[in-house]
């Protein structure tokens, strides 16, 4: 009796020693970090995450957002690229905003020079992350051994690219398995200077909730080139309007209630109203265009 006791004790601190071993390992792989338009209004999320377990028992997972826009490929290419280097090298960003799913659309795996990895569908959705981090291996996803047994056509996030995700933060050696080269990859188009202009066109990206506040899409470093700098009276024209705004450090730079254009923490030219509202007040969203022009009366 006592020897059978002895025996179910061994056993079990060898089990418990094994489970700790295995979290102690998993624990050291890398994360994926998971973006979608998904929203958690159902069980898409959890389903890939589903996915991801089974192919990768104990994977860390974080989500990113499942807040993007419906089909804004655009922010979702920033939000990437923007929060790539947030992570450790060996990161696997999972990234699923696919408004072409099941037609002719490639589906890629990047490795960038900085050791980040990105998963997800041929659609420009890494156009940042490739142009700020530099492609070390750029991979077309069609080896069906690294995707689920039954692909369906409208879900490629569960049955194509979580299961990529999942081995690539399991063995990131499987990269090149997945298929061949991808030469020609889709790219966003995305704002630079006109060179001795002094003008910048982009896109509004993204209202800043709760403030109200504007991202464009306009970087700071193409948005330097056109020679501007703090001090300066901007000329910001949207749909038809143009609105002088001074450029400035920070919000405090004006008086209250008053607009201002600055670059913002994630180094983008951004316009708001120092504790107001500015989209609510001249009635702008997302996805509209934006000139901006250095004014003829230049500095304050």
């Amino acid at each position: 009796m006592k020897t059978a006791r002895m025996t179910i004790i061994l056993s079990l601190l060898m089990l418990s020693t094994g489970m700790r071993q295995e979290a102690l390992e998993n624990a050291k792989s890398p994360a994926i970090v998971f973006l979608s338009d998904f929203d958690i209004a159902d069980d898409s999320v959890s389903q890939c995450k589903g996915v991801i377990e089974s192919v990768f028992p104990g994977a860390r997972v974080t989500d990113m957002t499942h807040e993007v826009p419906p089909y804004d490929i655009r922010i979702a290419s920033f939000y990437l690229a923007d929060s790539a280097l947030a992570w450790p090298a060996g990161t696997v960003f999972l990234a699923v905003v696919d408004p072409g799913v099941g037609t002719s659309r490639k589906s890629a795996a990047l490795k960038t020079k900085t050791g980040h990895f990105f998963v997800g569908p041929d659609n420009g959705i890494f156009t940042l992350a490739m142009r700020r981090l530099g492609v070390d291996k750029l991979i077309s996803i069609e080896n069906p051994a690294y995707m689920r047994k039954t692909v369906t056509t409208t879900f490629h996030g569960r049955d194509v690219y979580s299961p990529a995700a999942a081995w690539l933060a399991r063995d990131p050696s499987v990269l090149e398995k997945f298929g061949p080269a991808l030469t020609e990859p889709v790219l966003l188009d995305w704002p630079v200077p006109a060179p001795g202009t002094g003008t910048v066109t982009g896109t509004l990206l993204r209202v800043e909730p709760p403030y109200g506040n504007i991202w464009t899409d306009i970087e700071e470093a193409a948005f330097r080139g056109t020679g501007i700098k703090e001090g300066d009276t901007l000329e910001i024209r949207l749909e038809g309007r143009v609105l002088p705004l001074p450029f400035v450090r920070t919000f405090g730079d004006v008086r209250k209630g008053e607009p201002l254009a600055y670059i913002n923490s994630r180094g983008l030219l951004s316009l708001a109203l120092n504790m107001g509202n500015f989209s609510q007040k001249y009635g702008l969203q997302a996805g509209r265009a934006v000139t901006v022009t250095l004014s003829a009366s230049g500095g304050k």
